[in-house]
């Protein structure tokens, strides 16, 4: 198609286009070797018991939940000759929660979860989910599912004496707690390339390592307005990554501009810098401890270089302004550049939903309506 593409030539240097947000794979098959049995055997949609004494579980081959995340965990259940089961992941004291598959009712729940919850989904089944913030895990955890001897007050990860009691599940979903807000309670995940994508936002997804992409040069130099928004999930706050700029490097070039998420290590969560003949600006910037990774933002950036004003919104709201001195002139013509300055450092570690570039100054209805148009692209 015609047109000033972004675009990298580079196939290891591609960011992946995605629109995945379950963690697990094989989703729907139990009896695949993407999972774990241990003291039961397993069909595509149920899980049965054996006969030695053991925990009855089945766990995700992988390590998938990582120190420190909160992360939902939900399946689809439906009572057979047991009635009760558990979910939980590896790792010591780690929260927990049984199910009653009878009642729909949570019968217990250990190692202080963040939430659970039991909904009913027809034909008998219920959709179980087990919110919870991980402690220290020196491997990683692997999601679990017990069976239960039809104990409503099992402890975790219960041992006993199988007598071949079943239930049918189907459906496990594992994903970070703030992703995906709004979006389906469950996504079919065959394989890394093969899952549901209806009603799943697609996104870019750049490494923080070595993706990155370019348009050629952009015509911006009959202005000095300029407004930028973004929807951005920021999946690292380890180092500067850049979202968007104007040049090779705004804090050398004339008529440049740079969004970054974030704008320094540990501090700025974002941040939006902008220069006529004066490159020394540092921008509109945040520190707000509320926009700490992993999380998902609208972001906008807006500026002028012969007013000197700078300004920086998330979700919506001004966080910082400034008035430093910017310089004279208008901005340049300059590639833009996108996951990384000049595709050589400050790697973005995240994901882009919408990136909006608009050379020239936008009143606030503009931005306001903007701002919505990502927000529809952006699941927060």
């Amino acid at each position: 198609l015609p047109g000033n593409h972004a675009t990298q030539s580079t196939a290891a240097n591609r960011p992946v286009l995605s629109a995945r947000y379950n963690l697990l794979t094989k989703t729907e098959q139990f009896n695949d070797a993407a999972w774990s049995k241990v003291g039961l055997t397993a069909l595509s949609n149920s899980i049965q018991e054996t006969t030695v004494v053991s925990a009855h579980e089945v766990l995700s081959v992988n390590d998938l939940i990582k120190t420190g995340q909160t992360v939902s965990i939900s399946v689809e259940a439906k009572a057979n000759t047991s009635t009760h089961f558990q979910i939980t992941y590896t790792g010591a004291a780690v929260a927990f929660a049984n199910f009653d598959l009878v009642n729909g009712a949570v019968s217990f729940s250990g190692n202080s979860p963040v939430s659970t919850s039991i909904v009913p989904i027809g034909d008998g089944y219920y959709r179980c989910t087990l919110v919870s913030t991980a402690p220290t895990l020196s491997a990683g955890g692997a999601v679990v599912f017990c069976l239960i001897d039809n104990n409503p007050t099992a402890t975790r990860r219960f041992p006993y004496a199988g007598t071949d009691k079943s239930i049918f599940i189907r459906g496990a979903d594992l994903r970070v707690a703030n992703d995906g807000i709004g979006l389906p309670a469950y996504q079919r995940v065959n394989t890394s390339t093969d899952y549901d994508t209806a009603g799943f936002p697609m996104y870019l997804r750049f490494n923080g390592t070595n993706s990155w992409m370019q348009t050629g040069n952009i015509n911006f130099t009959s202005t000095d307005k300029m407004t930028v928004w973004a929807g951005v999930r920021r999946l690292s706050d380890a180092a500067t990554g850049v979202l968007a700029e104007l040049s090779a490097s705004a804090a050398l070039n004339a008529g440049s501009f740079a969004l970054f998420a974030p704008g320094a290590s540990g501090s700025d969560k974002y941040r939006y810098n902008s220069s006529g003949s004066n490159t020394t600006g540092t921008g509109a910037k945040t520190t707000s401890s509320t926009y700490n990774a992993p999380t998902t933002t609208v972001v906008n950036g807006y500026s002028s270089i012969s007013s000197d004003a700078q300004v920086l919104r998330l979700g919506g709201v001004v966080i910082d302004s400034n008035s430093e001195d910017q310089g004279t002139g208008n901005y340049g013509n300059y590639p833009l550049y996108i996951g990384a300055r000049a595709g050589s450092s400050l790697w973005f570690n995240g994901r882009i939903y919408s990136l909006i570039v608009r050379g020239a100054q936008s009143t606030a209805e503009q931005i306001i309506a903007t701002e919505k148009y990502v927000q529809q692209k952006t699941p927060i």
